[in-house]
């Protein structure tokens, strides 16, 4: 017996599936989601082909060199070369599933928005004030941060009474957080797509910021598409495959 990975849509916003045709979407990838390696990138790289225009990868590996310093002794230098080498390891392992895309498409990795654009450094003051001054969205990452703090500490098994550790990694995720969003907005700024695949709803923070700065005169600028998998069996029988079921939905 053998598993396919069949994806379908969940969109928060859209109304016409048609659009999707002349469409430029973004596949953001993050190191440690693994619903976006191998063989459900693979259905991924499927849907984009047949529903897409024109597709951007961008591989966020840099940016955890914010969330390596929490547990992990050395210099932010360190952190780097670290996120690079997984970065590079991700590669390896889907290149060729990335190969796949018939569309026009173009592959980066995130610190050529970041280090390398000079746009970059407009959208992270741009998000810094935001931070600094708007309650609502310091509330959005401040909850994620907590989130995000309590489920790493579980899983490294670190106790949320040390007080310096917390505080160290509320500072390290804070500014995780505070890139990712300048991030976005320069790629999008830059890129101008319309769509980001991704298989989470989004994080209020991103959700904030688009309100804020893309969607502010026009609704349907950025949209966020959840993506969802379903594993689908496949029997062999009499040299014939027959599939049990298929789900493939866009749901608005």
């Amino acid at each position: 017996m053998s598993k396919r990975l069949i994806m379908h849509i969940v969109n928060e916003s859209l109304k016409e599936v048609s659009n999707y045709k002349e469409s430029h979407c973004l596949i953001a990838v993050c190191l440690y989601q693994k619903y976006l390696n191998e063989a459900y990138l693979d259905a991924v790289i499927d849907f984009v082909n047949h529903n897409f225009k024109r597709c951007s990868v961008i591989l966020c590996d840099s940016v955890y060199r914010h969330t390596r310093l929490i547990d992990s002794p050395g210099s932010i230098e360190d952190a780097y070369r670290f996120s690079r080498e997984e970065g590079n390891f991700w590669l390896k392992n889907n290149l060729k599933i990335l190969e796949r895309l018939t569309i026009e498409s173009d592959l980066s990795l995130w610190e050529q928005w970041v280090f390398d654009s000079a746009n970059y450094k407009k959208q992270e003051k741009l998000v810094n004030n935001l931070y600094d001054n708007d309650i609502n969205f310091q509330a959005c990452i401040n909850l994620e941060i907590e989130e995000y703090i309590e489920r790493h500490f579980k899983s490294k098994n670190l106790s949320l009474e040390n007080e310096d550790l917390y505080e160290w990694a509320k500072k390290c995720s804070t500014d995780y957080y505070i890139e990712e969003c300048a991030g976005l907005l320069s790629i999008w700024r830059n890129l101008r797509m319309q769509y980001i695949l991704y298989p989470a709803v989004i994080p209020a923070p991103f959700a904030y910021i688009f309100k804020k700065f893309v969607n502010i005169r026009d609704p349907n600028a950025l949209q966020w598409l959840h993506i969802d998998f379903k594993k689908i069996k496949l029997y062999e029988l009499k040299n014939k495959i027959e599939v049990d079921s298929i789900s493939h939905h866009l749901i608005t």
